[in-house]
């Protein structure tokens, strides 16, 4: 059962969710670029644990298709999935449903598991590029050691700054990482990401995986 949110915490939900509705909150040449590469595939997917909405406005104001959209804890099962996931829910989500707090994510990723199952299924059958991400968190540290030695590989763009020698401990959590220079914005991402859409082919299949960028790409 999903618990009924206190006073005080329904407070925290609601201005969290006014902040990513704000009018100053726009899709910016980041997101465009992740709508592109999704949609240059056969199949788009997209998971991502943003709140906001800005990925559909970006496909909206480039007349991309990403196809349905699921919200958290309405997830699709993990190795057969495709379209736009919020993992965490979103700002359409009902407070009740948005993973914001330490009991939120104690109950999607262990009480209840849902998103663990459909992460777990989602890593071992598709190829994963991660985007704005971190592996800070501790579930998800234990969740990557713990996949399959059969998953799928696993990359993760990360700038030359976040890097600073940590090649090993991304290694060590099976994740390949690709460097790029953070210099102008993390343009040197949007310049890959763009590249990497004008040469992929139509029958690749691969995943992508956002979350909260750093604060300069925003």
């Amino acid at each position: 059962s999903t618990p009924i949110k206190s006073s005080a915490a329904s407070d925290v939900y609601k201005r969290q969710k006014d902040i990513m509705r704000g009018n100053n909150i726009h899709c910016n040449s980041t997101h465009e670029a992740i709508v592109r590469l999704a949609s240059s595939v056969k199949t788009s997917r997209i998971v991502t644990t943003n709140y906001d909405l800005l990925l559909e406005q970006a496909a909206q104001k480039q007349n991309c298709d990403l196809g349905r959209s699921y919200y958290g804890p309405a997830v699709p099962i993990g190795s057969d999935f495709s379209g736009l996931l919020y993992l965490h829910g979103s700002v359409d989500s009902p407070e009740r449903e948005i993973v914001l707090d330490d009991r939120d994510f104690a109950r999607a990723y262990l009480s209840e598991g849902w998103a663990t199952r459909f992460l777990l299924k989602l890593f071992e059958t598709y190829t994963v590029v991660f985007i704005g991400y971190s592996f800070g968190d501790v579930i998800m540290r234990y969740l990557a050691l713990g996949i399959s030695s059969h998953a799928r590989p696993r990359y993760i763009f990360l700038s030359e700054e976040d890097m600073d020698g940590r090649d090993n401990e991304w290694q060590h959590n099976g994740i390949i990482p690709i460097p790029y220079p953070a210099a102008n914005g993390h343009h040197a991402l949007v310049e890959a990401l763009t590249a990497w859409t004008d040469y992929i082919s139509s029958d690749y299949n691969c995943l992508l995986y956002t979350s909260p960028s750093p604060r300069d790409m925003r």
